[in-house]
């Protein structure tokens, strides 16, 4: 854009260099002074709306010369993120800590709580979310949750409450929470303890004005916004435009979904990395005991003895000679693996808990192929190398059996597809039947019908086929056709 120098402000901008006639569609350069100049038209646009990338007009191709026309500006677009503002009078239940009345913490109504970046210069809740978001594409770590609380004290006082990241650095008198999000997107805003924050007391009415949307949900394709949904609000209805279409001439971008936990573990400071030899959970003492290399798996309950906890932890070990087998099918744990279990989770066990190791609940398996040889292939070959991938063994090239132990783990259902999927990748295998399918103990449960043969939370799949201990597990093939 160009503007003639010297010109009155009021006066119509005049390219001097171009006409005001197109020949072919091309701009005419000026010859004669007497000649109309071009007139132009001014853009503008706030420094927040400026482009962050440069904007291509028109270019030279060394065959077809001069290309225009490449670029398409939109104007009068509005700017919106995933959202909708909510505006609710919460019941006050206040709770009691230590004695002292006061409120502790409080729960949302409605999920998930958006979090945004605000806009510079709000000086107060209310404006921070009715103010222009201009910076939609900011960084996770600049954002801040769109909540703030309107208080009714005694004597008609009126107080907002806004959020901040922590309270460690609050005064006792600060008007501010912490917002806690749960894994399932529900929000609970926690309250000081008058020292480190204020504690809201004796509050007659809370009114939560808060925003919900959140996620990859709000990345949106072309002409997909096609409603409006009117506010609740009679403060913000009052201004609200008359809006008689919804157009959407882009696609949206920039939402993204929460951060995982193992995220949020990653990016913590060091001192929360370091390792805490402390179990205080189930899932704790399970994730302790697998840190041995010799634990394939672990499960852990917590049962009430009458006068204290006893941390039962069933232990899945990863190799079969840690695995112990007595008559009848009972099993137990080596002595070297269990007492090098009971030393090592010892570490992290608390004061007050007793604690007990040993072997997992194994269920042992019955199942019966039969086999369909391909012609040109010997039958004892192929029943031979579908007992191998049927196995619970390590073999010397490094493979392991469909049953070996460090495949399996605590309640993992075996699924008939995946011994079908097994026996037919053997070459030689033309096609297989398999005509029982059940746990060696007991009568069928339709486990065959159904193709699954289910298991509960602290039970593993046993199938060793050693014809000295057919309690352990038994696998019957027969083969038809071949040599």
């Amino acid at each position: 854009m160009e503007t003639v120098t010297g010109a009155p402000p009021d006066a119509p901008l005049l390219d001097p260099l171009y006409r005001d006639t197109l020949v072919d569609g091309l701009l005419q350069p000026v010859t004669d002074v007497t000649q109309a100049a071009l007139p132009l038209v001014q853009v503008t646009w706030r420094a927040v709306d400026a482009l962050t990338f440069p904007l291509c007009i028109s270019t030279e191709h060394p065959e077809t010369g001069a290309l225009s026309n490449i670029s398409l500006a939109r104007g009068n677009v509005v700017p919106c993120d995933h959202g909708r503002t909510v505006v609710e009078v919460l019941e006050t239940l206040p709770s009691a800590s230590g004695g002292r009345p006061g409120l502790v913490e409080l729960a949302l109504p409605q999920s998930p709580l958006t979090f945004q970046a605000e806009p510079d210069g709000a000086t107060d809740a209310v404006e921070r979310l009715r103010q222009d978001r201009h910076a939609l594409d900011a960084s996770p770590r600049a954002v801040e949750p769109a909540v703030q609380l309107t208080m009714v004290f005694p004597a008609a006082e009126v107080e907002i409450w806004t959020p901040v990241p922590d309270l460690l650095a609050d005064h006792a008198f600060d008007r501010h929470f912490v917002v806690d999000v749960d894994l399932d997107g529900s929000a609970t805003l926690r309250f000081g303890d008058d020292e480190y924050g204020r504690r809201p007391e004796g509050v007659e009415g809370i009114t939560a004005r808060y925003r919900i949307g959140n996620g990859l949900a709000g990345n949106l394709g072309y002409g997909a916004l096609v409603h409006i949904v009117i506010p609740n609000d009679p403060t913000a209805l009052a201004l609200w435009p008359d809006v008689r279409e919804v157009r959407q001439p882009l696609p949206t971008m920039g939402g993204v979904d929460a951060e995982s936990i193992e995220a949020v573990r990653q990016l913590a400071p060091r001192a929360f990395q370091a390792e805490q030899f402390r179990a205080v959970t189930e899932a704790d003492y399970e994730a302790a005991a697998a840190k041995l290399p010799a634990v394939a798996a672990a499960k852990c309950v917590f049962r009430w003895t009458g006068s204290w906890h006893t941390v039962v932890v069933a232990i899945h070990p990863r190799y079969p000679a840690d695995l112990i087998t007595a008559a009848g099918g009972r099993t137990r744990l080596s002595d070297r693996l269990a007492s090098a279990v009971l030393q090592h989770l010892t570490r992290y066990k608390l004061a007050g808990y007793d604690l007990d190791v040993r072997a997992a609940q194994y269920v042992p398996l019955e199942i019966d192929v039969q086999i369909c040889v391909a012609p040109g292939h010997f039958r004892g070959d192929v029943l031979e190398a579908v007992y191998r991938v049927l196995s619970n063994r390590l073999f010397p090239d490094g493979s392991t059996g469909f049953f070996h132990p460090s495949r399996l783990t605590f309640g993992q259902a075996v699924y008939l597809s995946q011994i079908y999927a097994t026996v037919e990748w053997v070459p030689g295998v033309e096609s297989a039947v398999v005509i029982r399918f059940k746990r060696y103990w007991a009568l069928p449960n339709q486990e065959l019908e159904h193709g699954v043969l289910p298991l509960g939370d602290g039970e593993i799949t046993r199938l060793d086929n050693d014809p000295n201990f057919a309690e352990n597990g038994v696998l019957r093939l027969t083969a038809l056709g071949g040599l």
